[in-house]
């Protein structure tokens, strides 16, 4: 009795997101079927479908970020969803319900503090690091895109999470191996405005590479870090100390041999 009574309460929070969010949707963005359609698959207890549902429904994703104090326990129950998920899907659909996010954030709102703050609800509900690491990719895209003050550590959370320092903690204590860290630090790189910070994460990109698997993008960023190395040599001289071992600095050697004797001499 009280397994099934904790079914009908899930059940009912359900049908009242979704009623919800298609009672929030500006007239006619959403399909006359949709309430409709996720009822069905409330009904049927397929988590997964739901989630597919909502998410392919441009007009309640929009409702979604428009929400204002509904809209944490909205996303809340969406995360909960994924957990309800059981055909190994959860984290491609997570990925599917986040990139709906970013794209209903308008371009007229030069904030995108609200999207944000829904990735980071999403963030703080799963516990897989390469969920994890995918969802901090994305606030720190959009966060960069529309208001790049959101990625310094002392304006917002976001930017406190990806101090690189810290960062790097906390990739270290969820056993994250080098690949898995690169989208996420190149992602800061690009994202964080201050030369020192950008350099830094730089550095953290380079030192993701082993021999086996430089590419152009590698190379790239061994040049920059070298560049950033020999304009300042004494800020970041603890991180910077061993930069020579570093598989994608050692092959400039190939591509720009002239800057690697130059960083040499530094």
């Amino acid at each position: 009795m009280a397994s099934s009574a904790l079914v009908n309460v899930a059940e009912d929070a359900e049908l009242r997101l979704v009623k919800l969010l298609a009672e929030s949707a500006a007239p006619g963005s959403v399909r006359p079927n949709f309430v409709q359609d996720c009822e069905a698959c409330i009904g049927n207890g397929d988590a997964a479908q739901l989630i597919r549902t909502i998410v392919a429904e441009s007009g309640a994703i929009a409702a979604l970020v428009a929400l204002d104090e509904e809209g944490v326990s909205a996303i809340s129950l969406l995360a909960a969803l994924l957990d309800r998920v059981k055909d190994g899907s959860s984290r491609q659909l997570l990925n599917d319900l986040a990139d709906a996010i970013v794209r209903a954030s308008s371009n007229d709102n030069p904030s995108s503090t609200k999207e944000v703050s829904l990735l980071a609800t999403l963030y703080n509900m799963r516990s897989d690091p390469a969920e994890k690491v995918e969802l901090l990719v994305k606030m720190i895209r959009l966060g960069a895109s529309r208001q790049p003050s959101m990625l310094e550590a002392n304006t917002s959370v976001l930017g406190k999470w990806i101090e690189p320092s810290r960062l790097t903690a906390m990739l270290d204590e969820w056993k994250v191996d080098p690949a898995g860290r690169r989208d996420l630090y190149r992602a800061a790189a690009e994202g964080v405005k201050a030369p020192l910070a950008k350099q830094q994460f730089s550095l953290l990109v380079v030192g993701t590479y082993s021999k086996s698997d430089i590419d152009t993008s590698g190379l790239e960023y061994a040049k920059k870090a070298a560049i950033g190395a020999i304009r300042d040599p004494v800020s970041l001289f603890v991180q910077q100390r061993k930069i020579l071992s570093q598989p994608a600095i050692e092959a400039l050697g190939g591509s720009d041999a002239q800057l690697l004797a130059l960083l040499k001499i530094f």
